[in-house]
This record gives C-alpha cells, structure tokens and sequence, in this order.
C-alpha cells in the first residue's frame, strides 16, 4: 500500500437532503430543490478539485406516528435528473447519484446512470442503498417490500442485472430480476470502462458487499481506534475476494465547522446546535421516541413524565444505527431523562446535547481542520471525505476558499485534476468485466 506520508486526500462534496444537520433557518440558506442551487454546489466544488459531488435519494416524505416531520416536508428532487443539469454545466467533477436497490428496476436505473456517464464524458457513479421500509415500498409496485434480513441478497442480484446492462449481456434471470439486452448494443460503452460504484452501508453485509464490488464506500466517521479497526477489515474483506487492498476507496462522511481560528470556530459549533433544535426538530424528536403525539409540548421545559406508547419502536434517527443500540421505546426514553436529571436539561436541552453526541464534525481554523483531516488519513482510518456543508449551497464555498489551500500548501492534494473521467480521479483500477458475475 502507499505510504501514509504519500497517500493524496479525496474529497467527495455532499448536498445533503433533509436532516437536522441542515441549518434550514440560516440567513445564508437557499433553496434545497431549485436547480441552480446543485450546479451553484457542484461548480465550488469543482473550483475545489473535488472528485465528485454526491447526492442523496429521496423516495418519500418522512413521518413520525403518522405526521409528516417538518423538516421533511420539501424532500429532494430526483438525482438523475438533478446530475444531467450539473453535467451541462461542469468540466471535470464527478457526479454521483443515489440509487435503492431494493425497489427500482434494475434495467431503468443501469440505463439512467449510464446515460449520465456517456453525457458527462464518464464522471458518473452509482451509490448503491438498501431499504426494507414498507412506507417506500408502498410507492412502488405492490408485493415489493423486502425484509430486512433479506435486502442485501437482493442488492447482490441487483447489481449482478445493473452490471450485465452495463457490459453488454444477452439475458441475466436471478431470483425474479429479469433483464434482457438485444443481441446488438443497445446502449453506449462508458468512457471510464463502467461508472463508479459506491455502496453506503456499515453492517456486515454491507462491508462484504462493498469489498466484493465496490469502488468506494460511503461510512460514518469513528473514533481513530474504530476507524482503524474498519479500514483494516475492510482491507482483509478485499483480500478474501481477491481484490487488492487499494482497490477500494474507503470514504467517512464528516462536516466541519470553520471559525478564523479554534475558539471561533468552537463559539460557532454552539451557535449552529442552537440553531438545529428548532421547536419542531424538538417536538418530533420526543414524539419519535414516545410514540405519542405532544402537540402542546414547552420544549423548554422537562420532558413527559408519561410512560412511552407500549411497544412502541422508535424511528432510526432516535434508536441509531449501531447494532448494539436499543430498539424499543423503553430504555431510550429511560436513558434519555437519566441524561436530563443529572444535567437539568429540558427538553431542547436534551435533544441539544444528542445532536451533540451524534456530531460527525470537525471543527476548527482552517489549518486545524487540514491537520485533523490529514491525521485521519495518516492514521489509516479512511482514503479520504465526504464533505457536508451545514448551510446549502453556499457552506461548500467556505471549505473550498479556506481548508483547500491548506491541504495543497500541504502537499496532500491536488492543484489540478489529472484526468477527465470519475475513475482516474479517485485512481481505482477498472473492474473485471464479470465481476458482478461471480
């Protein structure tokens, strides 16, 4: 592998959908679904070298006991779609798309991100995610809901009939998904060999996946220790299926913070948690995590001293993504007024301290975040970011003016991009031809 010393620093920009981390409220924010914010977004970052900018999916607006969740009310426009407009009006970006693999059809989505590749001269990429939501499922063809113990065997025959469009097949059949290309090419050829493959997930299952196939994948940035721990499993994943152990960019998703210096930029962390625990992130959060609704509740005061809904099981955003974290209303609302008595929170001062808890953030001057950055790569906990602005579009500007120079007055990242296509910006080597087929 390349010595940590050497290793170049990739950076993907992410146009976040709907989430608490978006300061909705910020007198900088602009629109969240109007075109020219995503080529405003794509074009800074492209000024910034950025290998690609990535975004999200949305397949339905959210709900919390059956109430649409404010923040969730203006969900994100189709990516696909979005990206065409942002090919038109870059050069040498990347342009990544989201796509679920658990109830699109396999032939319409290999088709769509191809076409994205041939427009864009090769920049493009698919992130591949799963689902098992049956309020998804429910806007799709009915009988589509998979379990969820059964999703990721359905992404791996997926991507088989995605790869099988791209390389030319006759007729692929696995398991109910059916896809047949004409005996003459009824599709163009990538110009990068096939596009981009990233997958998001950090089960088990996901990893396994990730290293069978994938270019790159999408993870949450840990602690050093657990950073190192994923990169080095990664790593002995990618071996196990005879792939190289730079085959595969691992890439954490983190946001930053940027002040003049460290005690701004600290003063500016609390200001913008203040700014997220708006009444009604507060008020959906306690109704999430009780199962009952709390039209009048004074989020600065304490929290419900009423038992949650029996049974009840709270939403991801509440019960969190690790294994290991309780799923049942019970022990999160116990947990949840130990951490407000023995603080004297109310019930902003709670959710405050969880957006806290939960923060993926980097915070500092300029040189502190390059440092902090570099630190991470150095200690091989990841191969590079996915950059998040708390305020869209403009946020991307702020990393783009302030911490890139830093990173290249560093010596550990680009000054120019070296080529035109998404694979030789991240520098993977190109796919064999049937190894989705395996």
């Amino acid at each position: 592998m390349t010595e940590p010393s050497e290793r170049p620093l990739h950076l993907f920009a992410f146009f976040p959908g709907t989430n608490p981390e978006t300061l909705w409220s910020h007198p900088d924010a602009g629109s969240q679904i109007d075109v020219d914010s995503f080529r405003e977004f794509a074009s800074v970052a492209e000024q910034g070298l950025f290998d690609a900018v990535f975004l999200a999916e949305g397949l339905r607006i959210h709900e919390s006991n059956g109430a649409v969740v404010d923040h969730n009310v203006a969900d994100r426009p189709d990516p696909v779609t979005r990206l065409s407009a942002v090919a038109a009006s870059t050069d040498r970006i990347g342009l990544i798309s989201t796509g679920n693999a658990t109830h699109s059809e396999p032939f319409d989505l290999a088709r769509r991100i191809l076409s994205l590749d041939v427009l864009s001269g090769g920049r493009a990429g698919w992130n591949l995610v799963t689902a098992s939501d049956d309020l998804i499922a429910a806007n799709f063809r009915r009988g589509r809901f998979v379990p969820h113990q059964d999703r990721y065997n359905r992404a791996e025959d997926y991507l088989t009939a995605v790869q099988a469009v791209w390389n030319g097949r006759g007729e692929v059949d696995h398991r109910g998904l059916h896809v047949t290309i004409s005996g003459s090419p009824s599709l163009p050829v990538s110009p990068q060999q096939r596009p981009i493959l990233v997958q998001s997930g950090d089960s088990d299952e996901g990893r396994s996946l990730a290293a069978k196939y994938a270019d790159a994948i999408f993870t949450e940035r840990r602690s050093l220790d657990e950073g190192r721990g994923f990169y080095r499993d990664i790593e002995r994943r990618l071996v196990g299926f005879g792939r190289s152990p730079d085959a595969l960019k691992v890439m954490a998703s983190t946001r930053f913070v940027l002040g003049e210096n460290a005690a701004d930029a600290l003063d500016r962390a609390e200001y913008e948690l203040a700014l997220r625990a708006t009444p009604a992130l507060v008020r959906s959060y306690v109704e999430d995590a009780w199962g009952i609704d709390f039209p009048d509740l004074d989020v600065d005061s304490p929290l419900p001293s009423i038992a949650p809904a029996p049974g009840h099981r709270p939403s991801v955003r509440i019960t969190t993504r690790r294994a290991d974290a309780p799923r049942t209303a019970e022990p999160i609302v116990e947990r949840w007024r130990e951490m407000a008595s023995s603080a004297n929170l109310s019930a902003r001062g709670l959710v405050i301290e969880l957006l806290r808890s939960r923060e993926n953030c980097v915070v500092g001057g300029p040189k502190e975040i390059a440092e902090q950055l570099i630190e991470w790569v150095d200690e091989q906990t990841c191969d590079g970011f996915v950059i998040s602005p708390s305020v869209l579009p403009s946020g991307i500007g702020e990393f783009v003016r302030n911490v890139v120079p830093e990173l290249q007055n560093r010596g550990r990242y680009r000054s120019e991009y070296a080529g035109r296509t998404l694979r030789e910006h991240l520098g993977v080597a190109d796919a064999p031809a049937d190894s989705a087929l395996s």
